[in-house]
């Protein structure tokens, strides 16, 4: 008894040439054109390396963004402290001026007030100036001291030499003194208050400097 298969349609034909199968009285078969593994949800081993390879580089490039080395951090630090070295210089000069602008106008004031009383009263009056305490006083006023850092020089009359380290400018009903020189120094910075012996003009100027 002879079997015959039954027939084939041309749909499931077409099915099975495109899947590899053969076909009675067709020559070799032809390679499907889509793999039963990509059919399946899989992805080539050479796609796979290259996702691999791409998140690899890309944590490597992101480690290197987040993380900076020892002789980075060393640098970073040794430009804070030397900015902060020299803010502090400068801050601390600009102090040291400032206390000694401040000393040299109060000691102006007390002369001038020296000054005043002389002329007022019609008779002369000294400013006294200690050297060792350094303070200065004003008739009729209280000994003012002077910052412990701050050195005091004076130039005055030689009969105005009243005791060891203590030196005076004498001023006259009329106005005029018997002249003298205060330097106040700090550090680097210096201020002088000069007192005409012929007016009794009495300025404050740094030296070098124009007297006001």
């Amino acid at each position: 008894m002879n079997l015959r298969s039954p027939a084939v349609s041309d749909a499931a034909r077409s099915a099975h040439l495109a899947c590899g199968g053969r076909v009675p009285g067709a020559g070799a078969a032809k390679p499907c054109a889509r793999r039963t593994s990509l059919a399946r949800g899989f992805v080539p081993a050479r796609a796979l390396d290259a996702r691999a390879f791409g998140r690899a580089a890309g944590c490597g490039r992101a480690g290197k963004a987040r993380g900076f080395t020892l002789i980075e951090i060393v640098a970073v630090i040794m430009l804070i402290g030397l900015a902060l070295t020299v803010v502090s210089v400068s801050v601390g000069s600009g102090l040291s001026g400032a206390r000694v602008s401040a000393a040299g106008r109060e000691l102006v004031a007390a002369m001038r007030y020296t000054r005043g009383q002389a002329i007022v009263k019609r008779e002369s009056k000294a400013f006294e100036l200690d050297l060792e305490q350094r303070t200065y006083t004003a008739p009729g006023r209280k000994p003012v001291e002077l910052p412990k850092d701050m050195e005091i020089r004076v130039l005055t009359a030689r009969e105005e030499m009243l005791d060891d380290g203590v030196a005076a400018i004498r001023f006259f009903p009329d106005g005029s003194c018997t002249g003298g020189r205060v330097t106040l120094v700090m550090g680097e910075r210096e201020w002088i208050v000069e007192a005409l012996w012929l007016t009794g003009e009495i300025s404050l100027f740094q030296p070098g400097a124009a007297p006001r």
